[in-house]
């Protein structure tokens, strides 16, 4: 697990280099034929304090680490979390007979992890991305190509051309974005969100995917975006 902290989880590197120890692991597991998993894995200290290190850059560093985790080549990965700890992504109360779920910031990047990567898909090679701009690239069984763009800068946007085999000159853009990377709340993903409570579970708002050219598409800062290619 690495530091809560804001500027300790946008650091250049800080969501792959927890694989770098793992890896003797994974090659005698896998030389065996079998699957592993990372357990117990987050971006907070495990004697974190209630609600510390629940910001939005914890929601980009989770993005990063479940795909730096499924290059490595793990099975999977389980969050760490349990019921009253303070890694806590979502929690319930409740009150008059109804339940009310809670939902973290860091949860939307596991989120926006999900709806990039159907299951089934299969990571593609990536070029040209680098600083504080990561990108990844995925094809699902469908044949429908997604690239995830992350914006680790705290301050600074940038315009990012996307070209890819067969693509179009454009694609649908879904945008996981915050007021700020230190923000713990008013997170959104593609407009949508759990709000400030949820009695459904699930995400309201119409959802907003726009029509964006490859050759220029902007990033605002400390931000992630999913581009779908047809």
């Amino acid at each position: 697990m690495s530091a809560a902290s804001v500027s300790g989880l946008l650091a250049v590197g800080a969501a792959g280099g927890f694989t770098n120890g793992l890896i003797p692991a994974l090659r005698a597991a896998h030389a065996h034929g079998i699957p592993i998993r990372i357990d117990e894995m987050g971006p907070f200290p495990c004697n974190s304090e209630p609600g510390s290190g629940h910001t939005f850059a914890a929601a980009l560093w989770e993005l990063e680490a479940a795909f730096e985790a499924a290059k490595a080549g793990f099975d999977g990965i389980n969050i760490h979390t349990r019921d009253g700890v303070s890694t806590e992504p979502f929690t319930f109360t409740r009150t008059g007979g109804v339940w009310r779920g809670h939902v973290s910031p860091d949860y939307y990047g596991l989120l926006a992890f999900a709806q990039a990567v159907p299951r089934g898909s299969q990571l593609l090679s990536v070029s040209g991305a680098g600083g504080a701009v990561r990108a990844w690239a995925t094809r699902a069984p469908d044949g429908v190509t997604r690239v995830v763009l992350i914006n680790f800068a705290r301050r600074v946007g940038q315009v990012v051309a996307v070209k890819a085999p067969g693509a179009g000159g454009a694609a649908a853009l879904v945008r996981l974005t915050a007021p700020n990377a230190a923000a713990t709340g008013g997170v959104t993903l593609g407009g949508q969100s759990f709000g400030a409570s949820t009695t459904t579970g699930r995400l309201a708002g119409q959802l907003k995917a726009t029509q964006v050219p490859l050759a220029h598409v902007w990033l605002p800062a400390a931000s992630a975006a999913i581009l779908t290619l047809r």
